[in-house]
């Protein structure tokens, strides 16, 4: 394979576009020892994968494992953890009772009485200050109308004048 080749495959390669053929004729190509130098940048990813899948465990790997499964665990570590879980276990409950205490007790003595008391001496005084803030609301909501409504003309205003127009219907 020439440079120009190995080069297209690399870029196929950098794309995820290699079937896994493309990929073992790059592996295979810089492996070699005469790569032309502008290539010489990507033999080591390759070589890399090269090495990595020729990797496996030695023969004393399966005895270690076996050996560390045998082994029992220490008891005083094993203990300590145990001991301390379950305090903080207790406390952990111990603050959730408090906690619901302490809102149902907040609860169940507040005062459900409410009082209310007249401000007004007569129903006439009352009635003539509700229908004064009755009217003010009234007002209010008239003039925000009005406002809306002047609002809105102007906006239409707005969209005829910048609406899109057709050719020949140009004003």
């Amino acid at each position: 394979m020439n440079a120009r080749e190995i080069e297209i495959l690399i870029q196929k390669y950098w794309d995820c576009e290699t079937s896994r053929d493309e990929e073992i004729l790059l592996q295979n190509f810089f492996l070699q020892e005469d790569i032309p130098e502008e290539l010489k940048q990507y033999q080591g990813l390759f070589t890399y994968k090269k090495e990595q899948s020729e990797l496996s465990l030695d023969e004393s790997f399966d005895e270690k494992i076996l050996s560390l499964i045998a082994e029992e665990p220490q008891q005083t570590g094993y203990r300590k953890k145990t001991l301390f879980s379950q305090i903080t276990r207790i406390a952990a409950v111990a603050l959730i009772c408090l906690t619901i205490g302490s809102v149902a007790t907040y609860f169940l003595t507040q005062d459900d009485e409410v009082v209310y008391t007249d401000t007004y001496d007569t129903p006439q005084e009352a009635y003539s200050v509700i229908q004064t803030a009755v009217f003010a609301v009234s007002n209010n909501l008239r003039e925000g109308k009005y406002g809306t409504v002047e609002a809105m003309s102007k906006l239409n205003d707005f969209n005829e004048y910048f609406a899109p127009v057709k050719k020949g219907n140009r004003k």
